[in-house]
Parts: C-alpha cells; structure tokens; sequence
C-alpha cells in the first residue's frame, strides 16, 4: 500500500490491493477508482458512479451542457402524465350533432 499525505490541507491519496483513493480533505470531496467502478463525491452530498453497466447520478439537480437552464424530464412520469391527460381529454369526448 502507498499512502501519501498532504500534512497542511489533509490532502490524501491512497494506492492499495483495492484500487486508487484521492481525498480532498480541505473541501471534503472524493475520488474512489475499484473493481466497482468509478465514484465521485463532494461535499454537498452529490454522487456520481459508473460502474460495468450503468452511470448513476444522485444530486438535487442535474443540468447537461454548458449554461443549462432547463432540468430532465423523469420520462416515466412524464408518459403517465401524458397518458392520463390523453385518456381524460380525448377518448372521453363526445361529439354532438348530425
């Protein structure tokens, strides 16, 4: 095992049988490299993991591409919503007349 230590900021990077550490210990952020996968993590509690056969993203709010300004659309929810709204405007509808 190889341990390196940031004495000042308690920076930390660690090199073991189990993969690669690094530690942020000023702003409390880390980076984790195993046989798992890749995991990123930092202060405020968000979390990024890639593992074999999928990239996970926990986080308050998410934005893809530079200045974002719109958040994702949880697509399940979104066809319920829109089933729901189609089941209640259009097949329940009558027409009237000739």
């Amino acid at each position: 095992m190889v341990l390196i230590v940031e004495a000042v900021n308690g920076q930390v990077l660690t090199l073991n049988q189990d993969g690669i550490k690094i530690t942020d210990g000023k702003n409390g952020n880390t980076v984790t490299l195993d046989n798992g996968g890749i995991v990123i993590e930092d202060k405020n509690g968000n979390v990024i993991t890639m593992e074999s056969s999928s990239v996970t993203i926990k986080s308050t709010t998410i934005k893809v591409g530079d200045g974002a300004t719109e958040p994702l659309v949880l697509g399940n929810q979104l066809n319920m919503a829109l089933e729901n709204w189609i089941n209640t405007t259009y097949m329940t509808h009558m027409h009237t007349g000739n």
